[in-house]
């Protein structure tokens, strides 16, 4: 029977029940509901409400402590061992191989997908720039390139490439890839993830911010355990950005207590080592917050030997860390720890963005400056006001405050500050990026 003769049979049978149900007799209601029941069975076996069950590749999805990143779906290539190998530190041998592989480019979708793996690679390795590089050239090629499933494929650059412009603040890039991404999305998981790397963000230090950040994560969230039953990579970051948001709101305590509660949860596999991380720099981070010291070193102590597993101090990510357990070593005035994480700092800052470089110099002064180190904390101060000063005019004026307390006045008066400054900056360069190597 044709599928034009099924539909006619369905048809009858429909308009039979609406003649049958007239009549009040319980033989006619049980033929209704066994007509009901055919023309079900009708639509069924011509799929129109078929719907196959929906199932999370995992292995397509990593987690840096920041941004969820994708790989490319293709039967391939094995990524559920590329992911455990980049998620047990060792991004660099697969680098090498994606390197050596060659995809041709008469296979586009593998070509693609190997270039994006190479982008995610150099994201763990703290390449930043050429990661970037990577994605764009990739997200050209598939533009101008016949190649199936195009627009997935786009989706997966197009996150990738945003979360990246995101970790260097290059916001209006990363607005424009995340919306890319948005628009290209069809897998449940890659909308979600597209959502969260887009929602995360927050503009303004307002308690109403945090409010609303807080509301995002929660139901992020929830639609994670929708879809894929349980809590996983997308979830255990919106937590950790929900718990920051209860912090920022002045809820520091109830913000703990949701961390404490995700890190007894989270599993104790490599996939989750960056994740580990972030749950305990931010519960430091809140332990701080509350002028707890003592449990916010330990708290960030235990995170960068969390993301010790995955990633080296090239990382920005770790850079981070270093910066914010420097920050509570001042607290503690343990000058000497303070000092030690600020070097530590600066290697995973050489592939940052020149306002994470300028806060990294202004600590390095700040520690000199502790150790009556004056020519060193000069020369750090001059550096910051450097980097600061690629963003724009104003942005350099933390650095000039802490120039202005080692300014002898005595000697070049108020008035010439200015022309000391300048002075000084010709002895003082940031194009070679020594500090950061």
């Amino acid at each position: 029977m044709g599928e034009s003769d099924e539909k006619i049979k369905f048809y009858v049978a429909t308009h039979q029940i609406k003649v049958l149900w007239k009549l009040r007799y319980v033989k006619i209601i049980i033929s209704v509901f066994a007509l009901i029941i055919t023309g079900i069975l009708l639509l069924v076996r011509h799929n129109v409400w078929k719907r196959d069950g929906y199932i999370v590749n995992e292995a397509l999805y990593l987690a840096d402590g920041e941004n969820i990143y994708a790989f490319i779906e293709t039967d391939s290539i094995d990524y559920r061992e590329i992911r455990d190998e980049i998620c047990n530190g060792n991004a660099d041998d697969v680098k090498a191989r994606c390197e050596n592989l060659k995809a041709p480019k008469d296979a586009p979708e593998q070509y693609a997908a190997v270039q994006n793996i190479l982008g995610i690679t150099e994201i763990y390795l703290g390449e930043y720039e050429q990661a970037y590089e990577h994605f764009i050239r990739t997200i050209n090629y598939v533009n101008n390139n016949p190649i199936s499933q195009k627009e997935r494929i786009l989706a997966v650059l197009h996150n990738n490439a945003g979360a990246l412009a995101m970790n260097q603040n290059w916001f209006d890039i990363w607005d424009t890839h995340m919306n890319q991404a948005a628009g290209f999305c069809e897998d449940p998981y890659m909308v979600l993830t597209v959502e969260l790397n887009r929602e995360i963000r927050v503009e303004g230090m307002e308690k109403t911010e945090y409010g609303r950040l807080v509301g995002r994560m929660v139901r992020i969230i929830r639609r994670e355990r929708q879809i894929k039953g349980t809590t996983g990579l997308i979830g255990y970051e919106a937590a950790s950005h929900m718990a920051i948001g209860y912090g920022m709101c002045g809820k520091v305590k109830k913000g703990i207590r949701i961390l404490n509660r995700y890190i007894s949860l989270i599993p104790d596999i490599p996939e989750y080592n960056m994740l580990r991380a972030l749950l305990f720099a931010d519960k430091g981070t809140l332990y701080q917050m509350g002028k707890k010291f003592e449990k916010a070193s330990e708290s960030l102590n235990i995170a960068i030997t969390e993301a010790g597993k995955t990633v080296n101090e090239r990382s920005v990510i770790m850079s981070g860390y270093y910066i914010k357990l420097a920050q509570i070593y001042r607290d503690l005035f343990d000058w000497k720890n303070e000092f030690l994480c600020v070097k530590r700092a600066m290697r995973g800052a050489r592939y940052a963005a020149p306002d994470w470089k300028g806060a990294v110099c202004l600590l390095m002064a700040d520690a000199y400056r502790m150790f009556d180190e004056k020519e060193q904390a000069k020369e750090y101060m001059l550096k910051s006001y450097l980097y600061y000063q690629r963003l724009g005019e104003g942005y350099g004026d933390e650095a000039l405050s802490m120039l202005w307390r080692i300014f002898d006045i005595r000697k070049y008066g108020e008035a010439n500050f200015k022309k000391w400054v300048e002075d000084e900056l010709e002895n003082v360069d940031i194009e070679d990026e020594v500090d950061f190597r």
